[in-house]
């Protein structure tokens, strides 16, 4: 039985329709993505505030709220509503989180015990990381989005596979018996570097509204600044060298056979 392959976001150049001026232009079905990846629904039946949170886990025993709060953040990890943490208010009303000033917040049953709730807040941000990466693969599939983005949202999206896996042998762990919230904070520490770092790379292109090589431009600063500061710097280089691909083609085929091919208008950008 042959393997079935992993399909590429970065679109083959036969997918390029031709208007009646010459001009390239995307198919419908390309324009806006059918499937979006999970993340976390922002609607009214999912929304709560700091008063009306369930407060049925302080009649519990302390394992017993340790191992809830455990089973809710895996679940916020990956995009699904937990029961006893909740978001407060919604990224702007929209699924991708990209919106400029949004803040996502999260209530936690008051009733926990305060050092149970204290561990589960400190990886909160990286269910709010989380939400805005996958907002800006979302956003990086459209064929409107050009042949960098799309790259750069493929390799985003493997980085994010491997990020699944994770948190699946933390799921063993807890039906094992052997996982705490002190263990999983420690067990995801070096993940919350790579998301924050990750967030801070996709927010910026969001908000200065890059493409093309404007994209490769902000990355690279990202990746020196990396390698006199930070602790990401092999990220960057990843994020750099995968988004440069499509790039370098179209400069290839422009210097050497004096083809341009540029359906996204992305050379000089």
């Amino acid at each position: 039985m042959k393997q079935q392959q992993r399909r590429s976001r970065v679109p083959d150049e036969g997918l390029l329709g031709v208007d009646i001026r010459g001009n390239s232009r995307a198919p419908d079905w390309l324009v806006e993505p059918k499937t979006k990846s999970w993340d976390i629904p922002f609607d009214s039946s999912s929304m709560s505030s700091s008063s009306n949170v369930p407060g049925r886990l302080g009649a519990l025993p302390p394992a017993a709220q340790e191992r809830a709060l455990i089973e809710d953040l895996l679940n916020l990890l990956q995009g699904v509503p937990g029961e006893y943490i909740v978001p407060e208010k919604p990224a702007g009303g929209r699924r991708s989180g990209m919106g400029e000033g949004d803040i996502m917040t999260f209530s936690v049953d008051p009733t926990v015990e305060r050092t149970l709730s204290d561990l589960a807040h400190e990886l909160l941000p990286l269910v709010v990381w989380h939400h805005t990466i996958v907002g800006f693969v979302d956003s990086c599939a459209s064929y409107i989005a050009g042949l960098v983005l799309q790259a750069l949202g493929a390799t985003i999206e493997s980085i994010l596979h491997d990020y699944d896996v994770h948190l699946a042998e933390l799921a063993s762990e807890m039906h094992n018996g052997k996982l705490n919230l002190r263990k999983m904070n420690l067990y995801l520490s070096p993940i919350k570097d790579n998301f924050k770092k990750l967030n801070t790379i996709v927010t910026s292109i969001r908000k200065s509204e890059s493409r093309g090589g404007q994209v490769l431009s902000l990355l690279h600063e990202f990746t020196i600044e990396e390698s006199l500061v930070g602790t990401t710097e092999e990220l960057c280089c990843t994020l750099t060298k995968a988004a440069c691909v499509p790039y370098m083609k179209m400069l290839e085929k422009w210097v050497y056979h004096g083809v341009i091919q540029d359906p996204h208008y992305e050379v000089g950008k």
